[in-house]
């Protein structure tokens, strides 16, 4: 269950280029109480700043816009440069890219439900390293 922030939902802005991955994440997410608002790739720019989220849930790879350099653009403006990044990725050497980006957390594709909600609610709690930050890897919140 997401933290709730001024007696309101905690806002998740998830970004993927897959239609589908969007679709599970934006129901997954608002079954687990979070407000969601999605994005394509090409929406991606300017999200952060309308409707400014609590959290940023981002694919790494995708067309266009990647992640690494949507992670350094939101890092590098005021208004954005607290809100914390988590990214999503397929990608076999995630763990080494994600060490080299402003991340506050990362998890592998496919990604399990109940991870993503712990991962998510830690970061917005302002515990990035409750959501496996500090663990090796930097991936997903480990079950005590």
């Amino acid at each position: 269950m997401p933290p709730e922030i001024a007696s309101s939902p905690t806002t998740v802005r998830a970004i993927d280029d897959d239609p589908a991955v969007r679709a599970v994440l934006a129901a997954a997410l608002t079954d687990a109480g979070y407000r969601v608002l999605t994005a394509t790739n090409g929406e991606a720019q300017g999200v952060a700043h309308e409707r400014q989220p609590d959290v940023i849930l981002r694919d790494l790879r995708m067309p266009g816009l990647d992640g690494a350099t949507f992670s350094r653009h939101v890092r590098a403006l005021g208004a954005t440069a607290a809100i914390p990044l988590v990214a999503l990725s397929a990608r076999a050497d995630l763990a080494a890219v994600a060490a080299t980006l402003p991340l506050d957390a990362w998890l592998p594709k496919p990604f399990d439900l109940d991870q993503l909600d712990a991962t998510l609610a830690a970061c917005v709690r302002g515990q990035p390293g409750a959501a496996g930050r500090d663990a090796p890897g930097r991936g997903p919140a480990e079950a005590s």
